[in-house]
Order: C-alpha cells, then structure tokens, then sequence
C-alpha cells in the first residue's frame, strides 16, 4: 500500500509530502519520509527501525521491510511544527477503519496549514502563508499574469491580472505580499515563471485549471457571500476585471483546497492583491534583511532580520499582521502619518503603552483562529468561553486605545461591543461559569432537568473523592499529608499524587497501591477511589452526551457572531503591531526617531544612520552611525543637515574601501531605514527625511546554486536585469560589488553599463559599493555622481578601520595588506605587488597611461562585449552583425597596445 502510494508515476503525487500512519498510542513514518523525519526532528538516524507488517512477514527474515521511524504522541506536534512548518513539506495523516483499510483522514501543505490547527494550537502558525495560482501567457514582449490566491489563515481569498515585465518583477513582489508558502501553475509554465519558480525557493507543482474548475468559482461566490446565481457572479467578475483565466485558477485553488464544502457562506474576505505599495521581491526582502534567509552561523538570540527585530507583539494576529507590513510598505503618506501619530503617542505616554500591552494584550486570544471555528461551524464550549473572557475585557481596552488616532480605535471597539453584547448574554445563561474552577466546560445543570439530575449525582462523587483526598492526608502523616493532591487523566481517571519523596510513606501506608512512579512524583489509588473514579468518569460522559442537543443550538446561535469577531481581530492586530513599533523604539539606545516623509523630495537624508539589525544586538555598544545624502531636498521639507552646500547631494554615490570596512552594512542600513519609515515605524537616526520611494532593489551577495542550475555570476545578473526592468527615478537600489563574477574587463564594462544606466535612463537614487576604483571616475564630469569611502589606515602590519564614510573615494584598496594579514606567503606578495602598477594602481597593465585612458579602455572592452552577447543572445542577426564587428574592432585597434585585450577575446569575437 506503501509503495504504491509513494509511486512518482501516480498522478498528483508530490515528492515532498511526508505521510504518517496513526496507529493507536503512537504514530510511524516510513521510507525516504523517515529519513527526513529522523534528520529534522530526531536530528539522529539511530531512532530508525525495519518494518515488516503482519507476523507472517515478520517471521521471514527475508522479506524487504521498510525503515521506520515510530513517533510518539507527546512527539507528534513537534513533528508537524518542523516538517510542516519550518520545513515546509506538505503532511497527510492516514487512519485505518475496520473493513476499509487506510483512508487519508487530514492533510495539509505549507499554504494551507489549518488541518493542523487544532493539534499545534492557536500560537504556532505565526505568519498567513498563502496558496497561489499563477498563469502566464506571452506576447510581443508582454507578459500577461493572472493570479489568484487562497489565505485559509486570515481567512482572505483574491485574484487580479495586469502586465509584467520579461522577468516578472511584481509578480515576484506580489508573492512577496501575498507570504506565498506553496506556488500552483498549469503544466507548461512559460520560460519567464519556470525561471522565477526557481529563483524564488518555494515549494511549486502543476495544477489543471480546466474548464471544470469553474465549478469552484460558484464556491468562490458563497465563500465571499456573494450567492452563487450566475448573474451576481458574472457581475462581481466584471467588477475585478477578471477574464476566464482567474477564474479557472482560483477555482481550482478552491477545488484542490476542498474549500467548497467545509466553509460557511461569507466565511472569506475578497482582498485582490494591490500595487498601490513598494515593490518588494523575494530577493530583495531576504537580501536585506527584511526576513530570515537561513542566518547559518547566527548567535543564538541575535536578530538575524527586520522581523524578528520588530516582532514583540503579544499576540498571534498582530504577529501574523507585522509580516504582512513589512511585506508591502506603503507608498501613501496619509496612511504612513497616521501609524506615525499612534507609534508616537505610543512612545511618548509610557505609562498607557504599558497598561495597552500588558493589561489589555497579553490577555487577547487568538481571534483569527476562533473566528474561522465560528465561520466553519466548528466551535466549541472551550472556544465560546475564550471569545467571552475576551468581550468582558473590551471596555479596558476600549479605554486604553482612546488617546489614539484621535480615538477611532476605540471608537471601532465600542461599536463591535455593542454587536456582541447577545454574544455575552448567550455565555452567561447557556455555560456553567462556575465549572471552569474545575476546567470542565459543560452547559448550565439548570439548563435542563435531566443535567440537573445528572449534576446531583457528580457533586455527591466529588464529595467522595475529597473524602478520600482528606483520608490520605491523614493516613500518609503530617509531613507528606500536606503535599498529597488529587489528580486526573482521560486514561488514568481519578487519583491521588506526592511527590516522590513521600514514596515510602505510600508504600508503608496500608489499602493504596502504585499507580505511576516517576520523578515528577508517585500516582496511586485506592479501592474505594477507583470506584468512584469510574462512577464520576461514567456521569461525566452521560453528562457531555445529555448535553450534545443543547450544545448544537448554542453553537447555531453563536457562529452568527462570526463577523464582529473577525473586525475585532483586525483592531488588535493594528493595536499591537503599532503598539510593538512604539516598544521596540523606546528600548534601543539611543533611542530611534520619527521619519519625516516627503512624497514631494526625491531624497533619502539621514543623520548618524545606524543598521537596524545591529542596533537591536544587546551587546553592540561600539555601532559607529554615518550619514547618508541621496538626493535634493524639496524647499517646502526642513533640512535635516545644518550645512547642507551649495552644491544639491549627488543621486548616485559609489562607496569604496576595503573588506571588512562597512560598505554593505552601510547601503544596507539606509534600505532598512527606508522600509521602516514606510511601514509607519520610527528609524535608528539622530533625523531623518525620506522621499517615499516605489521600490527598494538589492543587489548584494550572491552564491552558486547546483539544484537550480545557476551560477554565481548567472543568479547576479538575472538580478541586475530585473533591478534594471523595474528601475525608476522613485526608485531606491542597492549594489553591492557588482560584476565579481567575470573578467576583470567584463566586470568593470558592466558595472560602468549598469550605474551610467541607472544615473541617466532611470534617475534611481542609488548606493553602489564596489572594489573597482576606476568607476569613481564617473563622478569627475557628472554631477549626479558621488563618492564616499570607508575610513581606514594602515600602520605596524594592521588595517585599523573606523567604520566611518566621509566624502570622498578611496585612495587605495588595501587588498595586499589584507592579504598580509591573512597570512600570505611573502613570495606571493611580493609577486602581486610587482604587478600592481606603481605599487598602488588601478587596472593598468601596460607603462605611463593614466587612469582615465584605462577606464575608457575597460568601459569600451566591456560595452563591446556586451553588445556581442545581445547579437548572439538575439540570434545573430545578419542586420547587426557588421554594426557589432566594426564596434569590437574598433575597441582592440584603439587600446590594444593598452592591455593587449586581444588575447582577451574569443576566437568566435574576434
């Protein structure tokens, strides 16, 4: 049965699922899927066994088994927590029925984790991933996405179509807004998504998206509450501009999710994803630091991302809320004030920042979770009595949100208050409130006649068994009388527990026998308790039966308080996420600042700009801040340098200096600025004006990847292609030593291509770092160009760096004192010294040519050579390829007595 489920040939099968076979008091995982499970969550192989199923097998020595990994129920959640969601490997839970043999009784994938939910409990799922649909068709350069989504966490479902660029630029940053955990395409995805699919490192496998699937669009309308009458459908359809190709997606997300049978109408929000926010792709968030990139090597508790820096909210809403911010950051200055306003009063009233978090926080359920249990007709007496603890708490926080945006919180508050105020009166004369001491949930005894009746008799059992607690107390002596307790388990029944230093007490003590020895403490019974256990535990099961009737018409009553559930989910997380801005602002020291946001200056100013990250480290005291000019201030925005020259900053500024010297942490620090500003947080800066920008790019670090097929130099420049796609004047792009990945010609041309590019077609404010000097000449006849450099100084074999950019480009590379330091042989020195022109020189080869020749050289070189890729990129085409000969010709007959490039070029260029 194994084996043929496991079959890659069988339709639908997907390589990563992890299955688990539920096997009364433990459950099991077997071939390939145990080895992950043993390496992830054991961390060990050695927990690996043979299985060989029915005795008769077993009893064959020679019979094949399968390796197995048995894993216990206390060791279950643990194993979805890792497999499921750290993994992100889709799990299905088998169970066997007499007769009928194994049935898949739940599954769930890293997009739709809520078969689950109930086992990992209401914290675990922390982030709303999201399953995706995406289509792509081409034509004449265009690329035409339709895209939908399901979020059965926040309960949202959305889909939208607009025009892409060749490298699908906002479709990767809609992914990003989306928390996309798990990608379905149809069966033949154009080069441009099969290229993205492997870029973006999630999980992704065809779906068909038939003309069938529209089925599930009739779902998509009474999930929405929309009805499913063809005409009100047809009409919503027209509204979002969708053509048939959303809806066969979305209805195949709806069909493959099984949504269209176990939710309620009007249990999901339509919110189609928007591009009203900064461009933010999943290379760019995980580059900067936005969120966690696999932080191998990280200090245990460091902040290896933005989110974990900022994610002290206390509850799962606001956590799941807090991703979905830095996920897309506004690019609307109204809305940014607004959060401003509240982080700032916030930050300046301590005393009602305290009583909103710990008073009124702390105390919030999950409300997402309880919310889709009402919307699915799910819940239970315990879920009912949490969604009350938390309407008799709401008028504290009712007062507690009043000082903020000028009391709209609290406002929203009150009205949803009101809407619940049945909800409460439901709790209070259906639940027995007073039964909760106890942890029993049950409906009021004087509900009915026959749980009343049913009461009588539980009360005189529970008389008994305190008689028998007392009894024991007495028996046992003073010394472990005092600490014996009554106890309970849903195996054991009732009993009676000490700690295990009363062991001996027990054991002398006549009538009572040992139940459990452990060194927690001792369990043990008597005769008359065991009786009356299985008196109580048989009442207590006709109690819950009696009750069941009752129980259906409260639970009728109270999904109908589903939506002002759900509006009041959305005012906490709003609360606490703002609320966590304003905490961790006030922690740090110094203390971080509100931005000011200019939707009119191009500009990103920042005074003694610290990297967020960093600044969050409780043991980082030596951070050295620098400024940072990108851009001219508007007139109208106040100046945040008291001497700002004459001269307006420079768009485009090269950071030079050497290893170790700062120069990513510093581009880096002013994109984290830049999104914390935009998300309505305040920044780590002395002040701060920062020109709203449409996108952040980055460009920094890259790495070879053998499973996708790219390398180094292959995944640094689809980046660098998508950067320059996207790229405009409201733009903000990072670089980090672009062009390390080729010949030293190569890399200089291409990097000059790229930064003359981004300076004079796009107009992008930009930081680019780099260790090739000769682009700092850019900046001699452009004025849009500048340079600032990492301080450092070499003395007595030491390279002493100050961390600190003063204006400026760098006067050496200090490359051979870094190798000196690193232990080079002195031999090699010498060698690579000898090489380097004039001790200190750029890329001259050849003697007495100075740095402008050669850069004019290298940037000829590489331009050719770049123009002979596109020809062959393009197909050679016979109309271009004298244009291109002539120009290589051209270059190698002007400087090859420079550096002899000759040499450099392939037989095919020249």
């Amino acid at each position: 049965f194994f084996r043929a489920l496991t079959d890659p040939k069988r339709e639908g099968n997907d390589a990563r699922t992890i299955r688990i076979f539920c096997r009364g008091d433990y459950y099991t995982v077997h071939g390939r899927e145990a080895e992950r499970v043993a390496d992830h969550v054991f961390k060990s192989r050695s927990v690996m066994r043979v299985w060989r199923g029915n005795a008769a097998k077993r009893q064959a020595e020679t019979t094949d088994g399968l390796p197995t990994v048995c894993v216990s129920k206390v060791l279950f959640e643990q194993c979805l927590k890792v497999m499921l969601l750290e993994r992100r490997c889709p799990v299905e839970l088998y169970e066997k029925k007499a007769g009928k043999g194994w049935f898949r009784e739940a599954a769930a994938s890293p997009g739709d984790p809520t078969a689950f939910a109930d086992v990992l409990g209401d914290d675990c799922i922390v982030d709303s991933p999201a399953v995706v649909y995406v289509s792509v068709t081409e034509h004449s350069g265009i690329s035409r996405v339709a895209l939908s989504y399901v979020d059965t966490v926040s309960s949202r479902i959305g889909a939208v179509e607009f025009d892409d660029s060749p490298h699908l630029s906002l479709l990767s940053s809609y992914l990003v807004q989306l928390s996309a955990a798990d990608i379905r395409h149809g069966p033949s995805p154009t080069p441009a998504l099969a290229r993205l699919l492997t870029t973006v490192d999630l999980p992704h496998r065809p779906i068909e998206a038939s003309t069938k699937a529209l089925g599930g669009w009739t779902a998509v309308g009474q999930l929405c509450g929309w009805g499913g009458e063809t005409g009100r459908l047809e009409e919503q359809r027209a509204r979002e501009g969708l053509t048939e190709a959303s809806q066969k997606g979305l209805g195949a997300l709806v069909q493959a999710l099984g949504l269209g049978n176990a939710e309620s109408t009007g249990a999901y929000h339509w919110v189609p994803p928007s591009s009203s926010y900064m461009l933010l792709t999943h290379s760019d968030a995980q580059t900067l630091g936005v969120f966690d990139a696999a932080a191998v090597g990280a200090a245990k508790g460091s902040a290896t991302s933005l989110y974990k820096v900022l994610n002290k909210t206390l509850t799962p809403m606001g956590s799941r809320l807090l991703s979905a911010y830095l996920r897309h950051p506004l690019i609307d200055k109204t809305e940014i004030l607004r959060r401003q306003g509240v982080v700032g009063a916030l930050v300046s009233d301590g005393y009602g920042r305290a009583a909103l978090r710990d008073d009124c926080l702390k105390l919030v359920p999950n409300l997402d979770y309880l919310f889709r249990k009402l919307a699915r007709g799910k819940p239970t007496l315990r879920d009912l009595v949490k969604l009350y603890f938390f309407c008799v708490r709401l008028p504290t926080l009712v007062s507690a949100a009043q000082p903020l945006d000028d009391g709209s919180y609290a406002t929203r508050l009150s009205e949803i208050q009101t809407k619940v105020g049945n909800f409460v009166a439901l709790v209070e004369t259906t639940v027995d409130l007073d039964a909760l001491l106890q942890h029993e949930y049950r409906i009021l005894p004087s509900f009915d006649a026959e749980l009343a009746s049913l009461d009588g008799e539980m009360r005189e059992l529970r008389d008994g068994l305190e008689g028998e607690l007392e009894a024991a107390a007495r028996k046992l002596g003073p010394k472990v009388g005092k600490h014996v307790r009554l106890g309970s388990t849903t195996t054991q029944g009732y009993f009676l527990r000490v700690p295990r230093s009363g062991s001996a007490a027990v054991n002398k003590a006549k009538g009572y026998s040992v139940i459990e020895s452990r060194a927690q403490g001792i369990k043990f019974s008597s005769v008359k308790l065991r009786q009356l256990s299985q008196q109580l535990t048989s009442l207590e099961a006709e109690y819950s039966a009696a009750q069941g009737a009752i129980e259906a018409k409260v639970f009728d009553v109270a999904c109908s308080f589903a939506t002002p559930f759900r509006e009041a989910s959305v005012v906490v997380a709003e609360l606490d996420v703002l609320a966590a801005f304003a905490h961790v602002s006030v922690q740090q020291s110094p203390q971080w600042v509100c931005p000011r946001v200019s939707d009119a200056s191009g500009c990103l100013h920042l005074s003694q700009c610290r990297h967020a990250l960093l600044d969050a480290m409780p043991d980082e005291t030596g951070l050295v801040p620098n400024d940072v000019k990108l851009g001219e201030r508007d007139p109208m925005d106040e100046p945040v340098f008291d001497n700002e020259g004459a001269e307006a900053p420079p768009r485009f500024v090269y950071i030079t200096g050497p290893n170790m010297g700062g120069k990513t942490t510093y581009l880096k620090a002013a994109g984290l600025v830049t999104v914390l500003a935009q998300v309505g947080c305040y920044v780590p800066c002395e002040a701060a004006l920062v020109g709203i920008r449409d996108r952040v790019a980055v460009r920094a670090g890259a790495g070879d990847s053998l499973l996708k097929g790219l390398s180094t130099f292959m995944a640094e420049m689809l980046d660098i292609a998508g950067i320059l796609e996207a790229a405009n004047p409201r733009s903000l792009v990072l670089v980090d030593e672009l062009g390390r990945g080729t010949s030293v010609f190569d890399g200089f041309g291409l990097a000059w291509a790229v930064a003359e590019d981004l300076v004079q077609r796009a107009g992008s404010l930009v930081l680019f770092a780099t260790h090739i000097h000769e682009l700092t000449l850019m900046g001699k006849g452009e004025t849009k160009v500048g340079n600032v450099h990492a301080e450092a100084e070499y003395e007595d074999g030491q390279l002493h760096l100050t961390y600190k950019f003063p204006e400026g480009a760098s006067s050496r590379s200090f490359g051979l004192e870094v190798a000196k330091m690193a232990g080079f042989p002195q031999c090699v020195l010498d060698d690579a010294q000898s090489l380097v022109h004039g001790g200190q020189g750029s890329m001259v080869v050849g003697p007495n040519l100075d740095e402008a020749t050669v850069a004019e050289a290298a940037q000829q070189i590489g331009l050719a050579r770049i123009a002979h890729e596109e020809w062959v990129r393009q197909g050679r085409p016979e109309a271009d390829k004298e244009r291109v000969r002539q120009g290589l010709e051209a270059a190698i007959a002007n400087y090859d007595t420079t550096v002899g490039v000759a040499e450099g070029l392939g037989a095919d260029q020249s």
